[in-house]
């Protein structure tokens, strides 16, 4: 009897123990297929570690390890593009030998993989015992086959059922269009992770592998299979690549009102709960937030009913907005003849009395020859 110890080292630890008897070894060999599937593992690194603890075997043994991405092989693609690593060893004992290995030696009696990789899916880990006879003479495995999902080995290949296809039975039928794998009734779709859909068409996790997001935006996947961006105050489009300069785009937030002050310039008006230059901001605690900038002064109006956290920023001369964001452009009153002059950014503009217009409302509009005439 062997006993064979399984653990990821440096992560936390698989245990996997394999008990063999002596008759083991009346066959050619053994084909021992792991499944093991990774859900929160990435960019690990570590190794598999196979230990033999005890034995009681004569003759020579030698033991296989292939560590691949998720299939299921047939006898003939047995040792090919073992992605994750191959190892071998041979073990030479005597009919007498019945001490543990750890008596012995422990060097010659373990099998590791090292790997270092990204590791976020089903992986095979393929395990073959192969027999030698006393005269060194190595015996070929014997012709044989496994089969899964209902399917039956007959002259060394599988029969499948209904709904199923593969050297192992392994794929549901092509009329399906199932990209996962089958696993249930012929013909229905068990997805891997970060799959979904009826035929698994869907990818769950495209913002984990990819980023369209761009000015900061954030990724989020949704139900359909594809992506929406959370754009930045300040841009839109699908992937967040457009930077938004009017109205029509709709740039404010939390319902605040867009004032146009050109053709790409504007202003949001926000309500007395929100601040920021989109109004994107909530003031979850009125003046205790501090909105007011420029020192400005902060007065609540929610005295009544705390709840509502509304506030009102007074604001020096040279400053102006909801809470003292702009410069007052305002200040030195550039609108001539009574025109209005609304503060932006980093300008004004003038809105003109009937009768006047230019920049500044300076000039004069003459509605006959008469009046002009009469200059």
């Amino acid at each position: 009897m062997f006993i064979i110890l399984f653990q990821r080292i440096k992560k936390r630890p698989f245990l996997l123990l394999l008990f063999f008897s002596s008759n083991l070894f009346s066959f050619y060999l053994f084909l021992f297929i792991l499944i093991c599937k990774l859900i929160n593992l990435i960019n690990s690194s570590g190794q598999l570690l196979f230990q033999l603890t005890t034995f009681n075997i004569s003759e020579q043994i030698k033991i296989e390890l292939c560590a691949n991405e998720f299939r299921w092989p047939s006898k003939n693609e047995w040792g090919k593009d073992c992605k994750f690593g191959k190892a071998e060893i041979y073990l030479i004992a005597t009919t007498t030998t019945t001490k543990t290995l750890i008596q012995t030696t422990t060097k010659t009696t373990s099998i590791s993989l090292p790997f270092t990789h990204y590791w976020r899916q089903s992986f095979t880990l393929e395990f073959r015992l192969w027999h030698n006879n006393v005269d060194n003479n190595v015996l070929n495995p014997t012709d044989n086959c496994y089969c899964i999902n209902g399917g039956k080995c007959v002259d060394n290949k599988c029969l499948c059922p209904t709904g199923y296809w593969g050297n192992n039975c392994e794929k549901c039928i092509p009329s399906s269009r199932c990209k996962g794998f089958c696993r249930q009734r012929p013909g229905e779709c068990s997805c891997p992770e970060g799959k979904g859909g009826q035929f698994c068409e869907k990818d769950l996790i495209f913002c984990s592998k990819n980023s369209p997001c761009q000015n900061g935006g954030i990724c989020q996947n949704n139900p359909e299979g594809n992506y929406t961006c959370k754009c930045t105050p300040g841009y839109g489009g699908k992937n967040c690549e457009k930077r938004l300069t009017n109205c029509e785009e709709e740039p404010c937030y939390n319902g605040a009102k867009c004032v146009p002050l050109s053709s790409s310039e504007f202003r949001c008006l926000c309500s007395p709960f929100n601040f920021g230059r989109f109004c994107e901001v909530k003031a979850l605690n009125g003046c205790r937030d501090l909105p007011c900038k420029n020192n400005g002064t902060c007065i609540n109006l929610s005295t009544k009913n705390i709840q509502q956290n509304s506030f009102k920023c007074l604001c020096s001369e040279e400053w102006t907005g909801h809470i003292c964001e702009y410069k007052n452009n305002c200040l030195n009153k550039p609108c001539l003849n009574d025109g209005t002059c609304i503060n932006s950014m980093n300008s004004f503009q003038c809105f003109c009395t009937e009768n006047w217009e230019g920049q500044y409302c300076q000039n004069k509009i003459w509605k006959n020859k008469k009046q002009l005439n009469e200059r």
